[in-house]
């Protein structure tokens, strides 16, 4: 069996990006893709200052779409100042990373990392936390979406 997907029919292809301008121009949907870009963003502080020998403490996502990652490092020097920037780049850098991906034709791939990151932002989050109801809900769609998607990823996935 193959890991590499199809392509998606071009009617697919054009509902996906249909629901996706519908995300970024609908005023009630705004909301939850200004919490998936928090998740990232602070996901990318996290994972820059883990990889730069900084200990997380904690990140904290809050109800109105912003966040804040906490870890030890000292108050200056360019590891800090690499850490507090990646942030800014994290939702592109992943945004690049799962286009490539799915060029490929590893889209399953995306979704499935996608929840691995989710899973680790998860185990990271600080107490009361609004993250607790939003990265959990982001899984679960994942799952749904990795589950139930187009017969192209249901044929690479696991049954229950």
């Amino acid at each position: 069996m193959s890991t590499i997907q199809t392509p998606l029919p071009g009617f697919e292809a054009a509902l996906i990006g249909l629901a996706a301008l519908a995300v970024v121009t609908a005023q009630f949907l705004w909301p939850f893709a200004e919490h998936v870009n928090v998740m990232t963003h602070e996901g990318a502080h996290a994972m820059t200052a883990s990889m730069l020998g900084f200990p997380v403490l904690g990140i904290r996502l809050n109800q109105d779409a912003t966040g804040e990652t906490s870890y030890l490092a000292p108050a200056s020097g360019l590891r800090r100042t690499v850490t507090s920037f990646a942030g800014y780049l994290g939702p592109s850098a992943f945004g690049l990373g799962a286009a490539k991906l799915i060029v490929l034709g590893h889209i399953t791939a995306v979704l499935w990392l996608s929840v691995v990151f989710l899973v680790l932002l998860l185990l990271n989050l600080a107490p009361a936390s609004f993250g607790f109801i939003s990265v959990p809900a982001a899984i679960a769609a994942l799952c749904v979406l990795i589950r139930y998607g187009s017969a192209g990823l249901m044929s690479s996935c696991p049954t229950a």
